[in-house]
């Protein structure tokens, strides 16, 4: 088993781009990894690319190896956007490497766990204040909108959410958070 090719897809969210690794070994199996270029990590597709030519005819299963020598690679330059492709390639591998055990990922590492996980309602609030139309939701317009919506979480039975900064400010409610400026002192 080799590495044939090395693909990164991207998918419009509306709000922003979803990015996923492709790994594809010379007899079909396909390892994937999700990444994402926003927080600091813009031109990360073009430093996995740089760094998987290398890989291409390699056997994908000797991860640790493969990122030790990616590691070493770029030991001038360590850490951010360099460990976050390295990352993306490992999980990619490990995904591959799963499949061609017929195991999960999780048994790669000893085995799960927990067998269940609490989830919360992640970005609660803060899409349906930037991007209502797109998740095709009501749009929140006041504190009463975030109190109906915060009932509407417990009703579907979440434990926990999870959002950005909601503000009520001249009439109109506003969302701070990675994919906006925070507010500053001072500021109408």
């Amino acid at each position: 088993m080799k590495i044939a090719k090395v693909e990164d897809l991207h998918c419009d969210a509306g709000w922003r781009t979803f990015s996923f690794l492709k790994v594809t070994t010379d007899d079909g199996l396909v390892g994937w990894s999700e990444y994402t270029e926003a927080d600091g990590s813009r031109g990360l597709s073009a430093v996995i690319h740089g760094m998987a030519e290398a890989l291409i005819g390699q056997d994908p299963r000797p991860i640790q190896s493969i990122a030790s020598l990616l590691y070493v690679k770029q030991v001038q330059a360590p850490n951010g956007v360099n460990q976050r492709a390295i990352a993306a390639i490992e999980n990619a591998l490990l995904d591959i490497k799963g499949k061609a055990l017929g195991v999960p990922v999780f048994e790669l590492f000893g085995g799960p766990v927990r067998t269940r996980i609490p989830v919360y309602w992640s970005h609660c609030g803060t899409y349906r204040v930037r991007n209502h139309e797109l998740v095709g939701v009501p749009p929140l317009k006041n504190y009463d909108d975030v109190a109906a919506l915060g009932a509407e979480v417990k009703a579907k039975g979440f434990k926990a959410l999870k959002t950005n900064i909601l503000l009520y400010e001249n009439g109109k409610m506003a969302s701070f958070g990675p994919a906006s400026a925070a507010p500053r002192a001072g500021r109408n």
